[in-house]
């Protein structure tokens, strides 16, 4: 089990907090926005990862990079940022990477809502693997 102070910068979103007029409510709804996005992310990502769509998989990465470092995420940015840059470059060995990508994506939003917990929220452990249609944006 990963420690979740090692995933997502505590210290972010209690600075989003204050923003929010320490209302845990709207800190609950950012995340809540950034996980339903992610998974929604994570249907085209994987049809794109399938069907060879580059610039797909960089978008992918690029919105989710932004979005979780908005929110504190560690080590997402760099790993996003890597596989945009591999994806720009026409690098057609996406498939590892791009898993290590949704894994990590994975450990921000549980890690957002362990984090939530803590501060006075109560949710609860997401999963990328429940299926939403894919946004036909990408």
């Amino acid at each position: 089990m990963v420690d979740s102070d090692e995933v997502v910068d505590r210290d972010v979103l209690l600075e989003l907090l204050e923003l929010g007029g320490r209302d845990a409510g709207f800190l609950a709804r950012l995340v809540d926005a950034f996980v339903d996005r992610a998974r929604t992310l994570a249907v085209n990502f994987r049809r794109a990862i399938d069907e060879g769509d580059r610039s797909c998989v960089e978008a992918v990465a690029h919105e989710l990079r932004s979005s979780g470092a908005q929110l504190g995420a560690l080590r997402l940015p760099r790993i996003a940022r890597d596989l945009e840059a591999m994806a720009a470059e026409g690098n057609d060995s996406l498939r590892p990477s791009g898993e290590r990508f949704l894994a990590e994506v994975n450990l921000v939003c549980a890690a957002l809502a362990e984090q939530l917990g803590v501060i006075g929220s109560g949710h609860e452990r997401v999963d990328l693997e429940s299926g939403n249609e894919p946004n036909p944006a990408c």
